[in-house]
């Protein structure tokens, strides 16, 4: 067992002293529901606010461009970013800035009359909306099609 289980069981052993076996089951319920909802608000400010995440996807030079305080990303997203995340009434975005307490409350704050379910529906409401807001690439070939590529792409579409 890692600390962290152990920590977990001792907190839980302490919780739960001297409740009954229905009290002890009823607080496993509401421990599981709570987990839930604070997962739900999680994917909700990972929608959100997705530029906060996007140190993850980078390259090993976009990496090592974020440590020496540049940002890779372009000036085009950065704007965009910003104006959405002023309109929401949050701080603008920084590159090597690690922690957003107004975007976590924000999420909180659009959660506390929701019901799970109703959050789920936000969250995807907000996904679609961000993917509408971003242009489409245009994916060229690197070469021409030969005849027969074309007629296959013809037969497939």
């Amino acid at each position: 067992m890692n600390r962290q289980k152990k920590e977990e069981l001792k907190n839980f052993r302490n919780d739960t002293k001297g409740m009954s076996l229905v009290e002890i089951e009823a607080y496993k319920l509401n421990q599981a529901h709570e987990n839930e909802r604070k997962n739900l608000i999680y994917l909700l400010h990972v929608a959100t606010f997705s530029e906060e995440y996007d140190y993850r996807y980078d390259t090993h030079l976009q990496s090592s461009r974020r440590k020496k305080g540049i940002n890779p990303l372009s000036e085009w997203y950065i704007k965009t970013v910003d104006e959405r995340r002023l309109k929401l009434g949050v701080e603008p975005y920084i590159c090597n800035q690690e922690y957003y307490q107004s975007t976590k409350d924000y999420c909180q704050h659009k959660a506390v009359n929701l019901s799970n379910s109703e959050i789920k529906a936000l969250t995807s409401e907000v996904k679609k909306e961000y993917i509408d807001k971003m242009p489409k690439a245009e994916h060229s070939p690197s070469r021409p099609m030969t005849d027969s590529e074309e007629d296959m792409h013809m037969w497939l579409s």
